[in-house]
């Protein structure tokens, strides 16, 4: 059938102007068309990989840190109004996230955190580890810190051919622990899973991001249970976050995605605010 033949049996219409896809109906008649051609089978029903967990693991922010995310918050919501007439106002976090990650600041409890359990649990039992951020800015901190463990570093700055030589490392190098990189960089494509820890520092606001970057160690050939640890900030946006992909991700979806109504955004980042 026709374009708009489809949009109008299975698209519920809406925003400004209404050309805006605000909701969906009939899917159970979409199902039943899509399945007379489609075979469908999820990696957990044809792969026999062993669990993955996820876990949330907390950290207190330092007295010097708590006082600079407090001002970086006042701020946003000073400009709350012209930050919700933005194109993306997600992007007014950017600062307090990278703050409660380790910039603006010497502190670093989440790095403190994942040192403390490299040393005390994961490289003595002979495991390896994963270490994401969104941001080079932060990758490089942890690779300064960590470079003890000979980690491989993978971001949009190293070329393919390198890669792929990082990756060979990380499975093969006994001495090589840990892998750091970005999500853009390291969370699609590659094969890491002689880790046995995955750790994000921050996360995308896609989850399929973040999904897929984890699955770089839970894959064919795992065999051991992938442990996903959210590494987060109490009393910080970094709750927030972590709730709402877990939660909301169609909501998510929506201001990335530019389709939401200024009510919903800002009802979105005074959750995230926590105001």
């Amino acid at each position: 059938r026709s374009f708009y033949a489809f949009r109008n049996t299975y698209c519920i219409m809406g925003g400004y102007g209404g050309y805006n896809v605000v909701g969906y109906k009939n899917l159970e008649t979409l199902s039943a068309e899509l399945n007379k051609v489609m075979l469908r089978r999820t990696k957990e029903e044809v792969l026999d990989l062993p669990p993955k967990t996820h876990i949330r693991e907390y950290v207190e922010l330092t007295a010097r840190q708590r006082s600079i995310y407090k001002d970086i918050k006042q701020g946003i919501i000073d400009q709350l109004e012209d930050i919700l007439q933005s194109l993306n106002p997600l992007s007014s976090m950017l600062r307090l996230r990278q703050l409660t990650s380790g910039l603006f600041s010497e502190d670093n409890p989440k790095l403190d955190r994942i040192k403390d359990m490299l040393e005390n649990e994961i490289i003595p039992n002979g495991q390896k580890a994963i270490i994401f951020s969104q941001w080079e800015q932060i990758t490089s901190v942890y690779l300064e810190a960590l470079k003890e463990y000979n980690p491989i570093y993978i971001t949009g700055k190293v070329s393919p051919e390198e890669r792929q030589r990082e990756v060979e490392r990380f499975q093969n190098d006994e001495s090589c622990k840990l892998a750091i990189g970005t999500i853009g960089a390291m969370g699609t494509g590659l094969t890491l899973n002689r880790a046995s820890y995955v750790f994000f520092t921050d996360k995308s606001w896609v989850n399929g991001d973040n999904e897929q970057a984890e699955d770089r160690a839970h894959r064919i050939g795992t065999t051991e249970n992938v442990n996903v640890i959210s590494m987060i900030a109490k009393d910080t946006v970094d709750e927030g976050i972590e709730d709402y992909l877990a939660e909301n991700k169609e909501i998510f979806d929506k201001v990335v995605d530019g389709k939401c109504n200024k009510q919903e955004v800002k009802a979105l980042l005074e959750k995230l605010l926590q105001i």
